[in-house]
């Protein structure tokens, strides 16, 4: 079924006035206009004022009054609203919920989307506000996080190297090894014996 909605134009002046929207959105208006616009609310009020004005004789003003009124704000909503922004900046809660998500699993895989999804943006929008936020990249930061963690279980435990480097989320002693080498300029096991 397909329902022609008619509004008189000082309605929706008033309404825009009412919602503090400027006039000028009004062109916004005209893709429902051609496109055509579903809304459950407003297909219940129509469908509502339908039945009564076949059923009845005199359809109650209230009613279609306060239906009208629903029905203009639910299309001034939809034509209104401006697309939400991404955020510039992480705030300083989301921030510390991804590094404690981050602490929490370096023993894991962590999954850049899973952290994105904690500020709410996609994964690419989520590097370039971390990377903002901490001057590196979450990679680098997980990296950085995990050799630090390895550097303080190296000195005050007693766990193989190969231990030490999937305690804090690598999968193979090669890849771990590598890794630390290359940040602290030395292999684990001589990083182990010059500390001790």
């Amino acid at each position: 079924m397909v329902v022609m909605l008619s509004i008189a134009m000082e309605e929706l002046l008033g309404l825009l006035d009412e919602l503090d929207i400027p006039h000028d959105h009004l062109n916004r208006v005209l893709p429902l206009a051609e496109q055509g616009y579903s809304d459950p609310l407003v297909h219940d009020l129509i469908l509502r004022l339908w039945s009564q004005v076949r059923t009845e004789e005199e359809c109650n003003p209230l009613l279609v009054q306060s239906s009208i009124v629903c029905i203009l704000h639910s299309i001034a909503a939809k034509c209104c609203q401006s697309p939400e922004k991404p955020p510039e900046r992480i705030s300083d809660r989301q921030l510390k919920n991804v590094l404690d998500q981050i602490e929490d699993r370096l023993d894991t895989a962590l999954n850049i989307a899973e952290l994105a999804a904690v500020v709410g943006v996609s994964k690419f929008h989520f590097i370039r506000l971390f990377n903002e936020a901490m001057g590196r990249t979450p990679y680098q930061y997980i990296q950085f996080r995990r050799i630090e963690k390895a550097r303080l279980m190296l000195t005050t435990t007693h766990l193989t190297v190969a231990d030490v480097g999937m305690a804090v989320g690598f999968g193979d002693a090669p890849n771990f090894s590598r890794t630390f080498t290359r940040h602290v300029g030395c292999s684990p096991s001589q990083y182990r014996q010059r500390e001790k």
